[in-house]
Parts: structure tokens; C-alpha cells; sequence
């Protein structure tokens, strides 16, 4: 069984916070794979037993097995605690973690009531008065070959201002890409009306020029060559304004003046 619990409003930005619940989920289960990765090292390093109050791996103290478990917090860029019972053992810190916690410091509550007294499994948020709020997966720690009840925690975390970040960093982002397309659906607004105008303004013209030509008669004929090549100059410009994304269907073409 495994406990979780929701991230905390760390934004009134709904924006943010949906982006931000998301990468805590996935960091949820990114480390609830690292910590059954330590619990697989520690297990590979001898029987667990506990001896007059402290707990011994492989015949010496968990303690001295710091090294091993370094290697694992560079691996999965997480924070390594191990408790003997609610009492911190061990403790490295991830990334932006800052310090770690001091060797006999108390488990975090959560942790506390969810793992060590009711052997559950846990995914969430943890809070602890020495160390920023993480993002941690924790798994009873239980000794080799005897009762199921746990005698320890192990803990990994992730400090959750590193995924506030992302999460910032991600709504901004797509902001950005929003405000863009609208910017260029503005653009396209505008130059459709454009193109519109001047189309109109061309055939307009066109007409009107061939109209007075035809009129001069003879003196007109050289004018008419220009006011046909107005005409389409408009034609190609309301060609043009038809390609353009978000022209209306069925669009009037304008006749070629000649």
C-alpha cells in the first residue's frame, strides 16, 4: 500500500500549477524507482539486523555505509536518508537540497505514521524543519529474516523549488508561444485587410481608367494598355489574398479588365 499525498499550493497561478502538479507526479515516480534501487544496494550489502539499539548491515554499522549509497544519489541526482527508527542514520542531500540532516535528527511526521508504524509505502511531499520541502518516495526499512515491523525508514528526495522552477520556466514558455500566434494572427488580420483594399482600390481604378480611354478614342488607346495591366495587377493581388490563411470560402475573384 502507498500513501500519497497532493503537492502544496506553492502558486496562485493556475497556469503554474497545473504544470507544476504534473512534474511532481512524474518526479513521484522517478523516485519511487530510486528507492527501491537503494533498497536493492542495501540489501546486496549484507544481512540487516538490529544489535543493542543500532542497526547493523552486513555485521557493521549502517552508518559506514555511506559510500555506497553516494553513488546512488549521483546517479538518480536525488537525496539519500535512512532512518533507525524515527532517528536519521545517514543523510545526503540531492541537489539544491543545501545541507543535509544531522545524524539523530527526527523523520519527517509524514513519514513517521505512514512507514514506520503503519509499513506503508510513500509518495509525496514532505516538509522537515532542517531541510527544504521535497518531493520523496519512502519504503520501510525492515530487518533480515525477522518480524515485518519496520525498524528504520529509507528516504529519497528532491527539493520541490528545482521543479517550481521548471514549472515557471515551462508556463512562461508556452505563454510566449501563445502570444506569438496571436501577434501573428494580428499580422495576418492586417495584411488580409490590406490586400483587400488594395485589390478593390486597383479594380476600382482599372474600371474607371479604361472607362475615360475608351472615351478619348483614338488619344486613348496607349492608356488602355496601362489601366488593363492595373486590372491584373488586382486580379493578382486578390490571388494572393486568398492564399493567405483564414480567407473566407468562395471568395470573389475580379475579372480581368481589358
Amino acid at each position: 500500500m502507498t500513501a500519497e499525498a497532493a503537492p502544496p499550493a506553492s502558486t496562485d497561478d493556475p497556469g503554474v500549477r497545473a504544470v507544476l502538479d504534473t512534474l511532481v507526479t512524474m518526479e513521484r515516480q522517478r523516485l519511487a524507482g530510486a528507492a527501491e534501487a537503494v533498497e536493492a544496494r542495501l540489501a546486496g550489502l549484507g544481512a540487516l539486523e538490529r544489535r543493542e539499539g543500532r542497526l547493523l548491515l552486513g555485521g557493521h554499522p549502517l552508518e559506514e555505509h555511506r559510500g555506497a549509497l553516494a553513488d546512488l544519489t549521483r546517479t538518480f541526482a536525488c537525496g539519500v536518508s535512512i532512518y533507525g527508527g524515527n532517528r536519521c542514520l545517514v543523510s545526503l542531500p540531492g541537489p539544491d537540497e543545501g545541507i543535509a540532516l544531522a545524524p539523530g535528527a527526527f523523520a519527517p511526521a509524514i513519514l513517521v505514521d505512514e512507514v514506520l508504524r503503519q509499513g506503508n509505502r510513500y509518495d509525496g511531499i514532505t516538509e522537515h524543519p532542517s531541510r527544504v520541502p521535497a518531493v520523496s518516495a519512502a519504503r520501510p526499512l525492515r530487518g533480515t529474516g525477522g518480524s515485518d515491523a519496520p525498524v528504520g525508514i529509507v528516504e529519497v528526495h528532491a527539493a520541490l523549488s528545482r521543479l517550481e522552477g521548471q514549472a515557471w520556466d515551462l508556463a512562461a514558455a508556452a505563454r510566449g508561444r501563445v502570444a506569438s500566434a496571436a501577434l501573428d494572427e494580428r499580422t495576418l488580420a492586417d495584411l488580409r485587410r490590406l490586400l483587400d483594399d488594395l485589390s478593390q482600390r486597383l479594380q476600382l481604378l482599372a474600371l474607371n481608367g479604361n472607362i475615360l480611354a475608351a472615351q478619348a478614342g483614338e488619344q486613348g488607346k496607349a492608356f488602355r494598355v496601362v489601366f488593363r495591366e492595373l486590372g491584373a495587377l488586382a486580379e493578382r493581388t486578390a490571388q494572393a489574398r486568398r492564399s493567405l490563411p483564414g480567407a473566407p470560402q468562395g471568395a470573389r475573384k475580379f475579372d480581368r479588365l481589358r
